[in-house]
């Protein structure tokens, strides 16, 4: 073969010398066909390589979406779980729910999106890894939303329950705080465990809580009436509180009362120089020609350190602006400020207006320049009736909306103490007019009507801009809302004329104001106390007891009151003295016993509960007798009452005392007209009687304090001989005690329900002073935990199963009364002592501290207060 040959047909593969290969006949066909394989496997490797590529694009691009689904998913899912329930885009429906049909039609296009990944590829293998891919990423998908919704269900069921056990403490309802522990555990919000410690920790605060509002109302109740709190500590209902705290309260009650008791007996000459010297004293604070009203309050104030009491400030300011109507007219000006001058200084001195003379003077004489118009025809503005006119919203708002508020909420505590604060700044408002009012009417006496309401409207803005009345007073233009509450005032319905009317003017006017000025002065009738000191019996060392249903008083042995009456006078007065205190309190004999010597009988708490806490509970005293200091009382009367005859009267009830007064040398001495033998005398029978045996019930001032004594007698002999035993007088068809009697019996938390008290009364037929009686005794005066927290005002515990929650108080109240009608008074239990049987009897399993023993005791008590 040559080399030409061999190059056309390409190069030829020579073997080895020693091998000995055959060559074939067809080299050329052999040689094409490799050739054409090699190309086959090199275009199939271009193609492998070509379909790889585009599988790693799509595989990138695959796996791109999926990142970005899984991102979307997320991103999206925290949105909707931030949502509020019920949100159409949330998981949680209206009820805080976890809907897992929103959660899946959430997550259904982001799955369809998903299905997609693995297709298109045409690597089998790679496009069975991108599906698996996926559909691992779905449910891991499906499987964080679920566990995401679950872990905020379970966070928002927590701070539910959180906020749920908040309010149950805040409002110590400690039954709802368990059971929403209970509750929460069963939800899965919270684990047992912390479930176990929840309710250790509420009942430690619920135990806190309990103690803590114990001891709050006790020395709340010890700061405002120690007698009545000495009066439920000696009844026991302050048993659980911790003896610490309860001792510390008894001290402080025995102090507290100790400071109202008076100091240890002096002796006589000792209270005469004493007395003598407060009388001095009292001549340099009073006015020329003070009346035994002034001296009275001046008395009081020096009894109170110096202060004038709350009441006296009332009476003196009634007194001021009755002698300010009756003010004579003047003739001048000259004449209007002599009067304003010495007027200001009088009433100043007896603390009107906490003494403020500038502002008695200014009053006095924008009065005085007053009825100078009024005698010339001309007519002003009445200050006080502009100021009533103007609406609460106009000029103070934040006071008005404040009782607004409270009214809403229906808060009594909160409306008085609102309503208070209103009527304060109002009392401001109105003093600081008028004063500035009189200087501005001074110095602009020609001013019109309208200009002079204007300027009352200006100063009043004034004032309220001062005590914040407005949003922001820095910025606030008086001017401007002077004008706006002229507006207001304006559009006030029937606002009326409020310029002063007088019903005559020129000289009938003058001769009617002069007249009516000395008619007042002819009553202002000069006063001097007079030193009159009757000297102690000796002590005498008694034991005394407390007793229900009788007259507040003392109760002694008849032969005892006898002999008291003999020496005293006809009611005579104890005064027991505290050797722990050294110090006194007097209390009027209003009665007798007979049987056995039982020292001395205390009725009411103001006596017996105030000496046996005074006494440390030991129940004995250091007593002396003196007569009773009777207003009006020349000289105590010398008729034993305890053997006067009864007379029988046409109605049924007794007399031992019918009585008369009559005048004689300028005394009023008030006289029986019934005989020693029980017949009844004609009035000039009893005179005669009477200048006979000089015998009297005793001497007096005027024919009103012997009339005001002579009642009070009969209502003590009626007493004596028809007393009431404890728990056994009928509660059926009794006379019902006035409002006034139940506001002094009733605490300020019961006494906002009387109205509902008599309303059950009325609806069932039973006495209402019974349903107060019972409701005072079961809840401390209102301050039990089941009054505060169940609304249990009447101690409702059915079949032993502790106190019961009422959805009102009113509601607890109209359900006992139905009880008793039903349950006691129709199955013919009609006392006291037959109702306790039954509905708190002695011994009782649901009573381990034995305080039914002084269920019919403390109601009785109760129910003999509201009918004294």
């Amino acid at each position: 073969m040559d080399r030409d040959e061999s190059l056309i047909n390409g190069p030829g593969v020579q073997p080895p010398a020693s091998v000995n290969v055959p060559v074939p006949r067809d080299v050329t066909g052999d040689v094409l066909r490799r050739g054409v394989a090699q190309v086959g496997q090199n275009i199939d490797g271009m193609c492998r390589e070509m379909v790889e590529t585009e599988d790693s694009t799509k595989q990138f691009e695959q796996e791109r979406i999926l990142i970005q689904t899984q991102d979307e998913v997320g991103s999206e899912a925290r949105r909707r779980l931030q949502l509020p329930d019920g949100d159409p885009d949330a998981f949680f429906d209206e009820r805080g729910n976890f809907s897992k049909k929103a959660l899946n039609n959430f997550a259904s296009p982001y799955l369809k999106r998903l299905q997609g990944i693995g297709s298109g590829i045409l690597n089998p293998d790679l496009a069975r890894k991108m599906r698996f891919k996926a559909a691992v990423a779905g449910d891991k998908m499906l499987n964080d939303l679920f566990d995401s919704g679950k872990e905020v269900a379970r966070k928002k069921q927590e701070t539910a329950l959180n906020s749920s056990l908040k309010l149950a403490e805040e409002t110590n309802n400690w039954g709802w705080y368990e059971d929403l522990v209970h509750e929460g555990v069963r939800a899965g919000a919270i684990d047992s465990a912390k479930g176990q410690l929840l309710i250790v920790q509420g009942r430690k605060s619920r135990y806190a809580n309990e103690q803590e509002n114990l001891k709050t109302a006790l020395f709340s109740s010890v700061a405002a009436d120690p007698i009545r709190t000495a009066a439920a500590i000696n009844k026991g209902l302050y048993n659980d509180l911790n003896p610490i705290d309860l001792d510390r309260a008894k001290r402080e009650v025995r102090r507290r009362l100790a400071d109202e008791a008076t100091p240890a007996p002096l002796s006589a000459e000792d209270r005469r120089k004493i007395q003598e010297k407060n009388i001095e004293a009292l001549k340099k604070q009073l006015p020329n020609g003070a009346t035994e009203q002034m001296w009275r309050w001046a008395r009081n104030a020096q009894k109170n350190g110096g202060r004038f009491t709350e009441r006296d400030k009332v009476e003196i300011r009634g007194a001021f602006n009755m002698e300010l109507d009756k003010l004579p007219v003047p003739q001048s000006r000259e004449e209007a400020n002599q009067i304003a001058e010495r007027t200001a200084k009088k009433w100043a001195l007896l603390g009107a207006y906490e003494g403020n003379q500038e502002y008695i003077r200014a009053v006095v004489m924008d009065k005085m320049i007053s009825r100078l118009d009024a005698a010339k025809g001309a007519r002003r503005n009445d200050i006080g009736l502009v100021l009533r006119h103007i609406p609460d919203d106009a000029y103070i708002p934040n006071r008005s909306a404040s009782v607004r508020d409270a009214y809403r909420k229906g808060d009594q505590k909160k409306i008085q103490e609102k309503e208070a604060a209103r009527n304060l700044i109002e009392s401001q408002i109105d003093e600081y007019v008028r004063v500035q009012m009189a200087y501005w009417r001074d110095r602009n006496p020609e001013a019109s009507i309208h200009d002079d309401r204007m300027q009352i409207f200006r100063f009043a803005a004034k004032k309220a801009k001062e005590l914040n009345e407005y949003e922001h007073p820095e910025k606030l233009d008086v001017e401007k809302k002077s004008k706006e509450i002229s507006r207001a005032f304006d559009s006030e319905a029937q606002v009326g004329d409020t310029r002063e009317r007088m019903p005559d003017s020129g000289k009938d006017f003058i001769d009617r104001k002069n007249r009516e000025w000395k008619e007042y002065q002819k009553k202002q009738v000069p006063y001097t106390p007079q030193v009159e000191v009757v000297k102690d019996s000796a002590p005498l060392a008694v034991p005394m007891s407390f007793v229900a249903g009788r007259r507040a008083g003392a109760y002694v042995p008849k032969e005892m009151y006898q002999q008291l009456v003999q020496k005293y006078g006809s009611r005579p007065c104890l005064k027991a003295t505290m050797d722990q205190s050294k110090a006194y309190n007097e209390v009027p004999v209003v009665g007798f016993y007979e049987g056995p010597n039982r020292g001395i009988e205390l009725s009411g708490d103001e006596y017996g509960n105030r000496l046996i806490m005074l006494a440390g509970d030991k129940g004995k005293a250091t007593v002396r007798f003196a007569p009773e200091e009777v207003p009006g009382m020349i000289e105590p009367g010398n008729i034993d009452l305890s053997t006067r005859p009864v007379v029988r009267n046409a109605d049924g009830s007794i007399s031992t005392v019918r009585s008369i007064s009559v005048e004689m040398d300028g005394k009023e001495y008030l006289i029986p007209t019934v005989s020693e033998d029980g017949k009844v005398l004609s009035e000039d029978d009893a005179v005669n009687q009477f200048k006979q045996t000089g015998k009297h019930l005793g001497v007096f001032n005027s024919p009103e304090d012997a009339t005001a004594y002579a009642r009070q007698l009969h209502e003590d002999q009626e007493n004596f001989y028809a007393p009431q035993r404890q728990g056994t007088t009928s509660v059926l068809n009794q006379p019902v005690s006035s409002p006034q009697k139940a506001a002094q019996v009733l605490s300020p938390a019961l006494q906002q329900y009387e109205s509902a008290f008599r309303r059950a009364g009325e609806k069932y037929g039973v006495d209402p002073d019974l349903l107060m009686a019972i409701a005072i005794h079961e809840t401390g005066n209102g301050t039990s935990s089941a009054f505060r927290n169940k609304k249990n005002a009447m101690g409702v515990s059915p079949y032993g199963r502790g106190p019961r929650s009422f959805e009102t108080v009113e509601a607890g109240i109209e359900y006992m009364a139905g009880q008793l009608a039903r349950n006691y008074l129709g199955k013919g239990l009609t006392t006291i002592a037959a109702i306790g049987k039954k509905y708190a009897p002695p011994g009782a399993s649901n009573d381990p501290k034995g305080l039914n023993s002084h269920w019919v005791k403390g109601v009785s008590e109760y129910y003999f207060q509201l009918k004294a």
